[in-house]
């Protein structure tokens, strides 16, 4: 739901709902398991949302690295199921970051009644501050490289360039 957190912890406590489906974070999936225990209501809980995808020596660069961007940047990565991190054999590691870079860098970002857009904006500006403050995360973590994007454009929308990071450690950004 999109409102300022009222409307969702309302819905679960509601008589007249059933079921209750959250994908979010793990913060919320708690507050969203208290909220209708009292009624016994079902529920399907998704927290986290950070869809891996493991990348093997074998793997043609070339041929996935087109599937993997689509994958990772979906509806601008708005979807549960969008590619959050891609764990890359070692061998491999370096080429798939340029390439996925690349693709980044080429991808066009606007507004959807442009027929040459690609990608879109984030959804609402609480996300887009969200989004905001991982990406200044990421440029203080020493062993972060922001290989494109990183950067939000100026002008009105929540427009973000897409970005590609490598080298962040396991539970960070």
């Amino acid at each position: 739901m999109n409102d300022g957190n009222e409307l969702g912890e309302e819905t679960c406590a509601h008589p007249d709902v059933d079921k209750i489906k959250l994908t979010g974070s793990v913060a919320t999936g708690k507050r969203v398991m208290a909220t209708p225990a009292g009624t016994l209501k079902r529920m399907t809980i998704e927290p986290g949302g950070n869809d891996p995808c493991i990348v093997g020596k074998d793997a043609d660069i070339d041929r996935i690295a087109p599937a993997l961007f689509a994958a990772a940047f979906v509806n601008s990565g708005q979807v549960c199921v969008a590619i959050k991190r891609l764990y890359v054999h070692e061998t491999l590691q370096d080429r798939l970051a340029q390439r996925m870079a690349e693709l980044a860098s080429k991808a066009r970002v606007g507004e959807g009644f442009d027929s040459d857009t690609e990608l879109g904006p984030v959804q609402n500006r609480g996300q887009f501050e969200s989004v905001k403050a991982v990406l200044d995360e990421v440029r203080a973590d020493p062993e972060a490289r922001v290989m494109a994007g990183g950067k939000a454009f100026d002008g009105p929308g929540y427009f973000i360039e897409p970005t590609t990071v490598t080298g962040l450690k396991e539970g960070g950004s």
